[in-house]
């Protein structure tokens, strides 16, 4: 029996060896896959499948050989209570809707209401261009959402698991009634948007992606940030597609249909916030509400060329939202710029005993001179940031040295005991999600109902015991400290956020889906730090590979800090734009043809 690793402090530890590791296994579709659920993992089997699959993946020699000297940490808790929030314009979390988006107006840059050249020209329009359009009679909602409607049933690319055409059009009737008085609730009033399949929104059903959810839970209270965005008269499309019960970071769904890559198709638009991804990068609508466990915000939307932002962990009341990964995960954005990121987050706090809702002030009007970021530290332990393609690696790099012309300067740092924390996030993950779903696992009728792929990943994952979680809650209470003290130094830290871009989809991977532990953990490589420790994290398209996929840049801050996210994302952003970084789309993204205001 091997002994013990006995770790020392982590606040005796400032370095250690780059040690995360790139999982391999054979990758399993269709019959293959078939047969390993029934003959391995729901048999009597599996005890010995289990003992060889967890040795492979480095889990009991980080469960059970690792002595972990910290006491565990049950749930995310803030490095720095207090933030830098104070340093910024502020407001309760307790605010109205309408107090909220004029509070986020007043940071948003100052080009907001007048977008230059003719509307249609982008293939994505921002909540200002629609504004524009609708205020200046060059179109209407009634019209958005007739495009929308038309293009929804004419091309099945599986973004949205469901919509209702008569619902639709009675929100944009609405709105466009109220344009026509001259009284339009805000400048969201018959802006479309959409929310994934884990949120409560009325008129729809909750299937979490699956056949079945939806059957036997009810829906809850609406999710606060539905409410308040259609009291501020934005229109509700409807539900987006995403992976089976969320689990998976492809967007592979062989009960909804697998969402087309609207840069590719063929291509995935990653998970499991797939159709949330979809929808705002092809520029059918330019908001998106989705959640985050293990980079279900930010996969999608680095795959997909979106900005996103996955909040602080407590930033926002679940309530109205499905219990799945319930110390990990967090709701966000997805936008097609961070203007459009920025005022929909404010929106999405709710939380009174978190800090006051933070935004950076507005950035100057034109091309940003000077050094606009003066004063901001990034942190970058490149030996993680370089484990990546050499594209991401590449373009990555650029936004990087952009950031420094900016004003950010750049602090190497080294980050210690990165396998444990990807260890113990995968324990933490997959036993929450395995209790979430023990029913429906549980019963015959609805397990067999369940995609090969999903029985795989739960059936493994009900072989963690208690012992497993409490010893992974003892690497959150260790990582906690290592990201203080990287943090205490940096403003955030800066890795690319996906380290390779989209990867195509395996024909027969669209009718059984697939296991490829290579692949997710590879796409998971960055993601797990801000989940499990409940930093803000960004996403943002910083340019595109040699197939002019799009590559996305995160940035990751302190608790509480999604202002100095923002201040930075907005910059690089601009300058990216000035200097045409956002040129070269592919012919198949501009043939979708998903500029609901196309024409004008």
């Amino acid at each position: 029996m091997p002994s013990k690793t006995l770790l020392p402090p982590a606040k005796d530890v400032e370095e250690g060896p780059y040690d995360l590791k790139t999982l391999d296994a054979p990758v399993m579709r269709g019959v293959k896959l078939k047969l390993f659920v029934t003959l391995a993992v729901e048999s009597p089997l599996f005890a010995l499948v289990k003992r060889a699959l967890f040795k492979k993946s480095g889990l009991p020699q980080v469960l059970n050989d690792v002595d972990i000297p910290e006491l565990p940490k049950f749930f995310p808790e803030p490095l720095f209570p207090q933030g830098e929030y104070q340093a910024t314009p502020t407001l309760a979390p307790t605010s109205t809707p309408k107090e909220k988006l004029n509070f986020a107006l007043k940071s948003v840059t100052s080009d907001f209401f007048t977008p230059s050249g003719p509307l249609a020209t982008t293939p994505r329009p921002t909540v200002r261009v629609y504004h524009k359009a609708y205020k200046e009679g060059l179109s209407t909602p009634t019209q958005v959402a007739n495009n929308i409607i038309k293009f929804l049933k004419d091309r099945d690319l599986h973004w949205l698991i469901a919509y209702d055409e008569k619902d639709i059009l009675l929100q944009a009737e609405a709105a466009t009634k109220r344009y026509s008085e001259g009284q339009p609730l805000s400048v969201l009033d018959g802006v479309p948007f959409a929310v994934k399949d884990t949120v409560d929104a009325a008129p729809y059903r909750t299937t979490c992606g699956t056949a079945y959810y939806g059957t036997w839970r009810e829906p809850g209270k609406e999710f606060q940030i539905v409410t308040s965005l259609k009291s501020l008269g934005a229109v509700l499309l409807g539900k987006t597609n995403m992976n089976e019960i969320g689990l998976g970071v492809t967007g592979i769904n062989t009960v909804h249909g697998t969402p087309v890559n609207p840069w590719a198709e063929g291509h995935c638009c990653g998970g499991s916030s797939s159709g949330s991804g979809a929808v705002v990068g092809s520029g059918l609508c330019p908001i998106a509400i989705a959640s985050d466990g293990g980079g279900s915000l930010r996969v999608p939307s680095s795959f997909c060329g979106a900005v996103t932002l996955m909040a602080s962990r407590g930033r926002l009341s679940h309530e109205g939202t499905c219990a799945l990964d319930f110390t990990v995960a967090e709701y966000g954005p997805v936008a097609g710029c961070v203007d459009d990121a920025m005022i929909t987050y404010s929106l999405l706090c709710d939380v009174p005993s978190t800090p006051p809702i933070a935004l950076p002030e507005r950035p100057p009007a034109g091309p940003q001179n000077g050094k606009p970021l003066r004063g901001l530290t990034m942190g970058i332990y490149w030996q993680w940031f370089n484990d990546a393609n050499s594209s991401v690696v590449e373009v990555c790099t650029r936004a990087v040295r952009l950031l420094e012309e900016l004003g950010v300067s750049l602090k190497a740092i080294n980050i210690p005991d990165l396998e444990l924390l990807r260890v113990a996030h995968t324990c933490t993950i997959a036993s929450e999600m395995a209790q979430a779903f023990n029913r429906a696992y549980n019963g015959r009728k609805w397990r067999s109902r369940m995609n090969n792929d999903i029985r795989v990943s739960l059936g493994i994952a009900r072989a963690f015991t208690a012992k497993d979680y409490v010893q992974a809650q003892r690497i959150r209470g260790r990582m906690m400290v290592h990201f203080k003290r990287v943090l205490s130094d940096v403003d955030f830290l800066v890795t690319p956020t996906v380290p390779i871009t989209a990867p195509p989809v395996h024909p027969t991977a669209l009718k059984t889906n697939e296991s490829n532990v290579k692949l997710t953990s590879t796409i998971m490589r960055f993601m797990a730090a801000a989940n499990f420790l409940g930093l803000p994290a960004m996403s943002l398209p910083v340019g595109h590979d040699e197939k002019h996929l799009p590559i996305g840049l995160q940035l990751m801050g302190k608790h509480w800090s999604e202002a100095t996210l923002f201040k930075a994302a907005n910059a690089l952003e601009m300058s990216l734009k000035s200097g045409g970084a956002s040129q070269g789309l592919r012919p198949e993204f501009l043939s979708l043809g998903t500029n609901p205001l196309a024409g004008l």
